[in-house]
């Protein structure tokens, strides 16, 4: 039994450490991302360094390069992330029983729309 238990932890702390690292790595990528729009629509970074017009141009340049490359790097881990997504879903399956299963989703989903709502553009216009 104690062994039993053990293995429930190290999936349970897997499922979590898999699910800080996606929260992290979708954080930084918004917030990268949020600061080189900001940085277009309002100028604002730009406006305060004082830019020449040139310096403003490669700015720009550099900032969309940037969202093409995240861009990539999303598409590239999408799948990635959704395989360990499921392989993790499956091992947690296995421990659950249908009911826990049933609102372990139940609540992963709530989370996941929770974090939409946060980032959907109309949370977005007033920064």
């Amino acid at each position: 039994m104690d062994r039993v238990a053990k293995r429930n932890w190290q999936i349970r702390l897997a499922a979590l450490v898999i699910f800080v690292l996606g929260f992290a790595a979708g954080a930084l990528a918004l917030d990268v991302y949020k600061n080189s729009q900001r940085g277009e629509r309002h100028g604002g970074v730009m406006d305060q360094l004082n830019l020449t017009d040139d310096q403003r141009a490669q700015v720009k340049a550099i900032f969309a390069d940037a969202r093409a490359q995240m861009s990539d790097v999303r598409k590239e881990c999408g799948p990635k992330f959704r395989e360990v997504r499921d392989r993790t879903d499956a091992r947690l399956r296995e421990v659950l029983t249908p009911e826990q299963w049933t609102k372990f989703q139940q609540l992963t989903s709530e989370e996941r729309e929770h974090r939409e709502r946060e980032h959907a553009p109309e949370h977005r216009e007033g920064t």
